[in-house]
């Protein structure tokens, strides 16, 4: 018999963390160059009309432990006229980037393939947050169900699992 996961995060004294799409003022100019980004690949495809709603930030926390809060946008929320899967994916969910504050005043990208983003933080280590991918059932050698992968903050800069390791792309 499977055990539900997130029934059995929160017996093992994990929370999720609410959602908190409270940006700092420093990642306006990184946001912008992002959305403009995802709008070229609209218009690029059959001079599509380009969406981006007010609620593309979908979540904050300090990953990095830094003091500043690290935002995470979801491509599945923009939309495009032109197609309807341009930024909602397939089977395999979409993209959820993550963006790490750096010490410079800007922000590192890392991109997650996924059907949302979490946040859980585990009781004991609120400075250790969690995040939490439900992804394609191939990740995770069954096809027809999600599994999930977790992801902390490294001090080398970057997300480890026991899965792997994500680099920065850009």
């Amino acid at each position: 018999m499977k055990t539900p996961l997130f029934p059995a995060m929160l017996l093992a004294g994990l929370a999720t963390t609410p959602i908190a799409a409270q940006t700092p003022a420093t990642f306006d100019e990184t946001y912008s160059a992002f959305v403009d980004t995802l709008r070229t690949r609209c218009t690029g495809f059959e001079n599509g009309a380009f969406d981006a709603p007010a609620e593309a930030v979908s979540r904050t926390t300090d990953f990095n432990g830094d003091g500043i809060t690290d935002p995470i946008v979801e491509e599945w929320r923009f939309s495009c006229s032109s197609s309807a899967t341009i930024f909602s994916g397939g089977t395999g969910g979409s993209y959820v980037h993550l963006f790490v504050s750096q010490p410079d005043g800007g922000y590192s990208r890392f991109e997650f393939l996924a059907y949302a983003a979490m946040i859980v933080t585990p009781q004991g280590r609120p400075d250790r947050p969690v995040l939490l991918l439900p992804e394609h059932g191939t990740n995770c050698d069954v096809t027809a169900e999600s599994c999930y992968a977790a992801y902390v903050w490294s001090e080398t800069g970057r997300f480890v699992s026991t899965g792997g390791v994500v680099e920065a792309s850009q």
